[in-house]
C-alpha cells in the first residue's frame, strides 16, 4: 500500500522523465523512498560504473549484474587497473608501511579517500595510533591478496565472462592501466603508491574484458584502452575485436611507451600493420584516437621522444571512413603525402584534427599547410585544428612562432585564413602559453597542454558519482 501511495500522483513514465533530470547520486537517493521508486530510479542511477581491481568493486558489479533493473541500464563501464603489488624483492612489511605513514604525499592521498579504514576525525589529532595503522595495513594486505589471486590465473577473465553478458545495455567500455592520473580510486586508502599494469600475458586486462564481450551479444559504440602494452598489437587479438564489435563508432588506443625497451617492442608489432587492418574492419568509425605516450623519466634513461609507428602502419592508405569526424594522433611518424592524402579523403566529414608530437618526414609543416590550403581554398570546414609537433632540427616546423600564428610578414600571411576566418577554435597543443604574444596570436586560438579524446567519459566528476 505504501508503495502505491508513493507513486499515485504520477504514472511511471513521468517518474522516468523526472529521473532523467537527476544526477546519478540524486537518483540513487530517490531509491530510498519506496519500492516502486527504487526500481524506477535504479534505471537511472547506475548508468556509469567504475571499478578497480578491488574486492568490494568486483562484488558491487556482481550484485548490479544480478539486479534486473540496474543490469539492463548500465551504459558505461570503466575498468581502472592499478596494482598495489610490489616486486617480490620488496614486500611491504608493517615496519616499512609504518614509515610510509610519515609521507606527506601519501597522508594527503589517504586523507582524500572517502573510505580509508581510519576513524573519523583522526586527521585533527595530528597523529595516527598504532592500532589504526594495523587496521589500515590489514585491509591493504587483503587487497594485495585479492589482486594476486585475480591475476594468478584466469580469475579476471572468468569474472567478466560471467558478468558482462547480463549488462545488455552496455555501450561504452574503457580499460585504463595508467596509474598516473588524478581520478579518485579506493586504492588511495593505503599508504603505498599505485603501479601500472601487472598482468603481461595474453592480451592483458583489455583481453579479459573482451572475453566477457565475446561471451555476450553486446555491440559497443565505443572502446577505449589507455596505457596498453605492445602485446595488444596482435593481428589475431585485434581481428577478434573487429569481428565481434564491428559496429564501433569510437576507438581510442593509447599505448604506453614508458621506456626504450617498450618502444622497441611497439615498433616491431606496428610493422605488422595490425592496427591498420583492425581499423579497416570498422566502417562506421566517427572518432579515432591512436597515440603513444611520452617516455616516463622515472623509468626511461632518456626523455627523448620516440615514434613507435608510422602513419601508414596505423591508417590504411587510400581507405575512407564515410562518417569520420574527429581524429587524434600522437607520437607517430608521418610522411607529408600520407597525411595530406588522409585529409583530402576525409575533408568532407572531418571536424577536428589533433596531431600531437608528430614527426613529419620529407617536408616541413609550412609546406604541408600550403598543400592543405590549396586543397580547401576559402572553404575550410574544420572546427578544430590542433598541432603540437616534434621539433625536427633542420626543418621548418610548428616550433617557429611565425609558422604557428602568422605574423603578416613574408609568406606566413597566407596561413591566417586557415586559423582566423574559418575555425570555431584553433588549439595548439604541447606549447607553453608564453610562446604567444597577444599581438600576434589568432583571436580564437587557445593553448592546450594535452588532449584527451575521452575527456567527456573520463571526467573526474563522473567517476566520483
Amino acid at each position: 500500500m505504501a508503495a502505491q501511495y508513493c507513486t499515485a500522483p504520477f504514472p511511471a513514465e513521468l517518474w522516468h522523465l523526472v529521473c532523467e533530470n537527476l544526477t546519478p547520486h540524486e537518483a540513487r537517493s530517490l531509491r530510498l523512498t519506496c519500492r516502486v521508486l527504487a526500481n524506477i530510479a535504479a534505471c537511472h542511477g547506475f548508468q556509469r560504473i567504475v571499478i578497480h581491481p578491488y574486492s568490494p568493486d568486483f562484488e558491487m558489479l556482481q550484485t548490479f549484474s544480478e539486479n534486473p533493473f540496474i543490469s539492463r541500464n548500465i551504459k558505461l563501464l570503466v575498468y581502472q587497473v592499478y596494482t598495489l603489488i610490489y616486486p617480490e624483492n620488496w614486500n611491504v612489511s608493517l615496519s616499512r608501511y609504518l614509515s610510509a605513514t610519515e609521507s606527506k604525499v601519501l597522508r594527503s592521498q589517504v586523507q582524500k579517500c572517502r573510505q580509508n579504514f581510519l576513524p573519523a576525525g583522526i586527521w585533527d589529532k595530528g597523529f595516527i595510533s598504532m592500532d589504526d595503522i594495523r587496521e589500515n595495513y590489514h585491509q591493504y594486505c587483503c587487497t594485495v591478496r585479492f589482486q594476486r589471486q585475480l591475476w594468478a590465473g584466469n580469475a579476471e577473465s572468468d569474472f567478466f565472462e560471467s558478468v558482462i553478458p547480463r549488462l545488455t545495455a552496455l555501450e561504452h567500455v574503457v580499460v585504463n592501466v595508467n596509474s598516473d592520473c588524478s581520478w579518485p580510486s579506493p586504492l588511495d586508502a593505503f599508504f603505498v603508491t599505485k603501479h601500472n599494469i601487472l598482468k603481461t600475458d595474453g592480451e592483458g586486462h583489455l583481453g579479459a574484458m573482451m572475453n566477457g564481450l565475446r561471451a555476450s551479444n553486446i555491440r559497443l559504440h565505443s572502446l577505449g584502452g589507455i596505457g596498453l602494452e605492445s602485446f595488444v598489437i596482435s593481428p589475431e587479438f585485434l581481428h577478434t575485436i573487429a569481428t565481434t564489435q564491428e559496429n564501433l563508432k569510437d576507438v581510442c588506443l593509447r599505448f604506453g611507451t614508458w621506456a626504450e625497451c617498450n618502444a622497441g617492442k611497439m615498433r616491431e608489432q606496428a610493422r605488422s600493420r595490425a592496427i591498420a587492418n583492425f581499423l579497416k574492419m570498422l566502417p562506421d568509425l566517427e572518432n579515432l584516437s591512436v597515440s603513444f605516450t611520452r617516455p616516463d623519466p622515472r623509468i626511461s634513461s632518456s626523455s627523448k621522444l620516440v615514434f613507435p609507428a608510422k602513419l601508414h602502419e596505423i591508417i590504411p592508405r587510400g581507405f575512407r571512413w564515410k562518417k569520420l569526424r574527429r581524429v587524434h594522433f600522437q607520437c607517430i611518424e608521418a610522411d607529408k603525402n600520407d597525411l595530406l592524402t588522409f585529409y583530402e579523403i576525409h575533408k568532407s566529414t572531418l571536424l577536428s584534427l589533433h596531431v600531437g608530437d608528430m614527426k613529419l618526414r620529407g617536408s616541413s609543416w609550412g609546406m604541408l599547410f600550403d598543400a592543405m590550403y590549396s586543397l580547401i581554398g576559402p572553404r575550410f570546414s574544420l572546427h578544430g585544428l590542433n598541432f603540437g609537433v616534434h621539433n625536427d632540427p633542420g626543418k621548418a616546423n610548428f616550433g617557429k612562432r611565425e609558422e604557428i600564428v602568422g605574423r603578416g610578414d613574408g609568406g606566413s600571411q597566407k596561413y591566417l585564413p586557415l586559423y582566423n576566418q574559418a575555425l570555431d577554435c584553433c588549439e595548439i597543443a604541447g606549447l607553453s602559453p608564453a610562446t604567444f604574444s597577444p599581438k600576434i596570436a589568432p583571436p580564437r586560438c587557445s593553448v592546450v597542454p594535452n588532449y584527451n579524446p575521452y575527456s567527456d567519459i573520463l571526467d573526474s566528476s563522473i567517476l566520483r558519482t
